[in-house]
């Protein structure tokens, strides 16, 4: 994705100018659009403005949101994302009495066990952690085979990190809990857990198995949950890593900031109220990616005055707003944080070829910055993080590519099970899943990721690493699935070792189209056959079906 982005800095599809209603507007008017909501807003302290951005780890960002809270402390601050990569806050708060985020030390660990975790590909910190997880994969002699790590996973679909897998379970997303629950109750000898297992249609010999090469490796293995799953499931995992005494050793857990933002949902209620007169919208797209449900377009139109900054004419800004341009990443300065809390530099290569704004320089004009310009920003940032003389600690930052001694600090923790037992108070149900009842899982798209690259050719050229399509996206189904739906591919005349599940013409799929119905909506697409899958589980990819971006992302999917 980062080889890829160069090819949307030169996008001739890409925002080229700030406008209102479909005229053209100056830098000057864009300033005093911005200079015009601070000054309506400041007299009555924010109230009636709100604000819709994306997560973001860039401490600029979060000295100006704070800023902009003091300034305007009745403004309605959101954050969404439609996929989320990270674990629960709420599970390890209420797991160890802290605000506190696990990171995983996979070079040190001997047994992992991965639940529904694709952390090679999709999980935060993805790219540190598939070097990690290398190092223990190493083999120089017959000695180091003994030395490997070795990995079980459980998971719905066919990730990257299953195909890693020595010992891979096909098992719903829903069922993850009732496998973590049994595997505690067989490591531990807590029964507590048990009635979380009932129903569970898994081999006892797995799980035993499984539980026994953990209690072999205590204080060198580790168990890890998909940030997807429920905080439940991450508090059981906590539990089982606390027993094998993994904690500090093949988990960290770091200090982090609770967010105080609200969801958008929140915002959705609070527009509907009537209490939002003016919506800023910083980068996303909800038009396109919000859920479903809230109604997003007709939501935004509801608004009187929409300003929206954003990379591309989208979705979200052809819905009659004020549209700024933004600034690509290789155009701007800024910061960010990695997996760790490691504070690194965002600087540009080039001038920004359009004059797009970055999202920080439009937070420090609302918030009355005297100097918005981005290099600033950033240098008042450093500095108050490094202390000393300002140039000289951004000269070194700029250097060194990374802050010194800014990571997060690592917190001893101790699991209370008291206090993680507050989260099963309402733990969800067991489902039986069928032909008739599917389990549905939404995921990024390796290319696409939630549909920002959609408009990159680089990458709709690039096939899928599991499922090898290109230039689309496909309802996946399992084998028994789809036999169970009556379809059987006839596949080429001679198929040696396996049957082929999808018939092709010419590189081409020809693949059923089927109606998917979740919630009352319906989706219709391509059916692609994909061994791998839990049985009656059915998962899309997001990122395509997209109405308004360039020529290369429109229609596409």
């Amino acid at each position: 994705l980062a080889q890829a982005s160069i090819l949307d800095l030169y996008d001739p599809d890409r925002a080229t100018a700030h406008t209102k209603g479909g005229s053209v507007l100056t830098a000057a008017a864009v300033n005093e659009v911005l200079a015009g909501i601070s000054k309506n807003f400041s007299g009555n302290n924010g109230a009636g403005l709100a604000f819709l951005g994306e997560e973001s780890a860039s401490p600029t960002r979060a000295r100006l949101i704070k800023k902009l809270r003091r300034k305007l402390p009745k403004a309605v601050w959101a954050e969404f994302e439609p996929v989320a990569d990270e674990a629960p806050l709420p599970a390890a708060q209420a797991s160890f009495g802290a605000s506190v985020k696990p990171l995983y030390r996979f070079a040190q660990a001997k047994r992992i066990v991965s639940l529904d975790a694709d952390f090679l590909s999709a999980e935060s910190g993805s790219l540190y952690y598939a070097r990690e997880f290398a190092r223990g994969r190493k083999v120089a002699s017959k000695a180091d085979a003994d030395k490997m790590n070795r990995l079980y996973v459980a998971e719905s679909n066919f990730t990257l990190t299953g195909s890693m897998a020595d010992h891979r379970l096909r098992l719903a997303s829903s069922d993850i809990l009732a496998l973590a629950a049994a595997l505690a109750v067989k490591i531990t000898g807590n029964a507590a857990a048990a009635a979380l297992a009932e129903g569970l249609e898994v081999k006892p010999e797995w799980i035993a198995e499984c539980a026994a090469d953990l209690l072999d490796h205590r204080g060198e293995c580790l168990v890890l949950v998909g940030a997807h799953q429920p905080a439940q499931v991450h508090a059981i995992a906590y539990e089982i890593n606390a027993f094998l005494g993994n904690l500090g050793r093949t988990v960290d857990f770091v200090e982090v900031e609770p967010s105080t933002a609200a969801s958008i949902s929140d915002l959705a209620n609070a527009i509907k109220s009537g209490a939002v007169k003016t919506l800023v919208v910083l980068g996303g797209n909800p038009a396109y990616n919000a859920p479903a449900d809230l109604d997003w377009p007709a939501l935004q139109r509801s608004v009187g005055d929409v300003v929206r900054l954003g990379y591309f004419a989208d979705e979200t800004s052809a819905l009659d707003v004020t549209h700024i341009a933004a600034a690509h990443y290789l155009e701007s300065w800024g910061d960010a944080r990695t997996a760790d809390g490691t504070v690194v530099p965002v600087q540009p290569m080039i001038l920004p070829l359009f004059g797009g704004l970055t999202e920080i320089e439009v937070l420090a004009r609302i918030a009355g910055e005297p100097n918005p310009d981005p290099y600033a920003l950033v240098l008042e940032t450093i500095t108050g993080l490094a202390g000393g003389d300002a140039e000289k600690a951004m000269r070194r930052f700029l250097h060194d590519g990374v802050l010194a001694g800014s990571a997060y600090a690592k917190t001893a923790v101790t699991f209370d099970p008291r206090g993680a037992g507050v989260l099963f108070r309402d733990a969800p149900q067991k489902v039986k899943f069928s032909g008739k009842n599917l389990e549905v899982r939404f995921v990024t798209d390796h290319k696409m990721d939630d549909g920002r690259f959609a408009n990159n050719g680089w990458l709709q050229e690039c096939p899928d690493p599991m499922t090898k399509i290109a230039w689309d996206n496909a309802i996946l189904v399992s084998p028994k699935l789809g036999r169970e739906l009556g379809i059987d591919p006839k596949g080429s005349l001679i198929q040696v070792a396996r049957k082929e599940e999808n018939e092709f013409a010419v590189g081409k799929e020809n693949a059923c189209i089927f109606e998917l119905t979740v919630g009352g909506r319906k989706i219709r697409g391509p059916l692609h056959i994909q061994p791998g899958l839990a049985n009656y589980t059915v998962v899309v990819p997001l990122g395509y079906g997209r109405t308004a971006t360039g020529h290369v992302g429109t229609g596409a999917g």
